[in-house]
C-alpha cells in the first residue's frame, strides 16, 4: 500500500485500515509509552516533555498517512482531493460540524467507489466501467438457410 502517496485510488477497506490501525498505534505510543515514562522519571519536566513530543510525533505520522489515504479514497469516489477542504471547512462551523462529520464518515467509509477506471487511475477492485461492453457476452451463429445471424446461448455476466 502507498502510505504517503496522494496519487491513485484507495478502497474502503484500505481507508478503514489506515484510520483504525493508525489511531490505535498513535494511542499506543501516546499512552503506552508516555505513561510509564512519567512513572519512571517521577513526573519530572523532562518526562512530560518527552511524552508530549512522542505523542505529537505519533499524531503527526497518523495525520499524514490518514490524509493521504483520504485523498486516495476521494479519488476512488470520483472526486478531487481538494474536496477534502469542503469537509474541513464545514467541520469548523458549529452545529454543521456534526452533520458534515457524519456525511464524511458515510461517504468515505461506507459508499462504494466508481466502477472502472477514472482520471486518477484503475479501479483498485479491478471492475469494469458500466456500459463498457465487458458486461454482456452473446454468441451469434449464422443460420445457413436464411443467411441471417441468430443470437443463441446468451449469457450475462453476474457483475
Amino acid at each position: 500500500m502507498k502510505w504517503f502517496s496522494l496519487a491513485g485510488r484507495a478502497t474502503r477497506s484500505q481507508w478503514w485500515g489506515v484510520n483504525v490501525v493508525g489511531c490505535v498505534a498513535a494511542l499506543f505510543v501516546a499512552i503506552g509509552l508516555g505513561c510509564p515514562m512519567m512513572y519512571i522519571y517521577d513526573g519530572e519536566s523532562e518526562s512530560i516533555i518527552l511524552t508530549v513530543v512522542l505523542a505529537a510525533l505519533a499524531s503527526l505520522a497518523y495525520f499524514v498517512i490518514s490524509f493521504a489515504a483520504t485523498i486516495r479514497r476521494l479519488h476512488d469516489r470520483g472526486r478531487s482531493g481538494w474536496f477534502y477542504l469542503v469537509y474541513v471547512v464545514l467541520n469548523m462551523i458549529p452545529f454543521v460540524n456534526f452533520i458534515a462529520g457524519f456525511a464524511f464518515l458515510i461517504d468515505m467509509g461506507f459508499l462504494d467507489g466508481v466502477h472502472g477506471p477514472n482520471q486518477w487511475g484503475e479501479d483498485p477492485k479491478g471492475r469494469a466501467a458500466p456500459g463498457s461492453g465487458k458486461d454482456v457476452v452473446i454468441n451469434v451463429t449464422q443460420n445457413n438457410s436464411s443467411g441471417v445471424g441468430v443470437a443463441s446461448g446468451a449469457r450475462f455476466c453476474s457483475q
